[in-house]
């Protein structure tokens, strides 16, 4: 049985999410959000996605914070 356009493209994401690109736009969707989340004032903030999507970032997809860490390291040492 041939998957439909829908199933494709589910399993095409799926592949890219398994990527080295995919876990570096993950990890940098998590960071920029949560990061957004701080901002929100703190009765309706959302903490436990806020700690949700830091414990991904330690855990499953740390990249982009460390890419971060070195680029404003390089940028400091310039």
């Amino acid at each position: 049985m041939t998957p439909t356009t829908p199933e494709r493209h589910r399993e095409a994401a799926a592949e890219f999410a398994r990527s080295v690109r995919g876990q570096f736009i993950i990890s940098q969707a998590l960071l920029l959000a949560s990061r957004e989340l701080a901002k929100v004032p703190e009765p309706i903030q959302e903490t436990s996605n806020m700690n949700d999507m830091e414990f991904l970032l330690e855990w499953a997809y740390p990249t982009y914070p460390m890419v971060e860490q070195v680029s404003n390291f390089n940028n400091t040492q310039e």
